[in-house]
């Protein structure tokens, strides 16, 4: 049993990390954009998850997601993860290649206090990392983009393996003509970016207006406190397009993965006393499990049983979200 199971609850918002084992396959171009935009439109059509906003940087993902069939979150990101992971391997002329680590995190957010600071931290991921001055400058990123999103559906035999040289940004050009199919099947990537404000008691009869306006206030305020105690030259986006997708990088550091993230300790430890409560009826239902085979019944609700099967869902009298706003 995984020392921290997995707990998911309906109408949450919860913070999906994932990173890739090694390299930048990532580049901020328009071919990555549009195979990565195709991976999360036919994940999120095949297991509809809420995203309220996702920023991909050149080795991990972040998406802030509402928690409806709590079943959904793994199986959307098994998918993505599988389709992304065949997109880059095709790119790089692999067959059977590991992309992506084992595992994500995705703590809950508590409070709106943390989900706001959550959205501009994901926001400016990519103005921290120095590679842009302005979070809506990165492509890779639901800041600047429409709500909805129409693609095609890219087959992966029209994917093909580019050079081992860095490339131009005219061929990276013709490759993404080369994926143009004739074929009608679309999908859709859906963006709610207002959608967290019903996630929280305090801002659920807020004008989104107000919420927004603050928000982006805060995003500038940070933006141009970045910029001023900046050490070196932001990188160019021109040249990051054009960066080698097989580029040699083996991340340093790796954040500790959380159940939880809140403004106060207080909120947080009323959260993991609940959560633990919930941990101790585990070993029971495993015992039963093994003495009559059974997978589902009597397995504490939220929690995923052995093979990954969601036993039910919570509802809220079931957790300390009501009393926690």
């Amino acid at each position: 049993m995984p020392r921290n199971p997995k707990l998911f609850v309906s109408g949450r918002l919860i913070e999906i990390t994932a990173r890739v084992e090694e390299g930048l396959p990532f580049a901020p171009n328009k071919l990555i954009k549009i195979l990565l935009k195709n991976a999360l439109a036919r994940a999120q059509t095949k297991y509809p998850i809420t995203i309220v906003s996702y920023v991909i940087l050149g080795n991990h993902i972040h998406i802030l997601t509402i928690v409806q069939d709590p079943a959904d979150i793994p199986n959307f990101l098994e998918y993505f993860k599988r389709e992304s992971a065949t997109y880059i391997n095709r790119l790089l002329g692999k067959k059977k290649h590991t992309l992506w680590c084992k595992g994500y995190d995705s703590p809950v957010i508590l409070d709106y206090e943390t989900a706001i600071k959550r959205l501009i931290y994901i926001y400016l991921n990519p103005v921290r990392a120095n590679l842009c001055e302005r979070a809506q400058d990165w492509p890779l990123s639901s800041l600047a983009l429409p709500k909805e999103i129409t693609v095609k559906r890219i087959p992966r035999n029209k994917v093909n393996k580019l050079p081992n040289r860095q490339m131009t940004l005219l061929e990276i050009e013709k490759a993404c003509l080369k994926l143009q199919y004739r074929g009608e099947e679309t999908y859709t990537l859906k963006v709610e970016p207002d959608a967290w404000k019903i996630c929280f008691t305090e801002t659920k009869d807020r004008d989104i207006k107000d919420l927004n306006d603050f928000l982006y206030s805060e995003i500038r305020k940070e933006e141009d406190r970045i910029n001023k105690e900046r050490k070196y030259p932001v990188t160019p986006l021109s040249q990051l397009a054009i960066q080698n997708i097989r580029k040699q990088y083996l991340p340093e550091k790796f954040g500790k993965r959380m159940l939880c993230l809140g403004s106060t300790k207080d909120v947080r430890v009323k959260f993991l006393d609940w959560y633990k409560t919930q941990c101790k009826k585990l070993p029971k239902f495993l015992r039963q499990a093994k003495e009559d085979l059974i997978y589902y019944a009597h397995y504490p609700p939220g929690f995923f049983a052995p093979g990954g099967f969601l036993s039910s869902n919570l509802i809220p009298f079931q957790t300390p979200f009501s009393e926690l706003g």
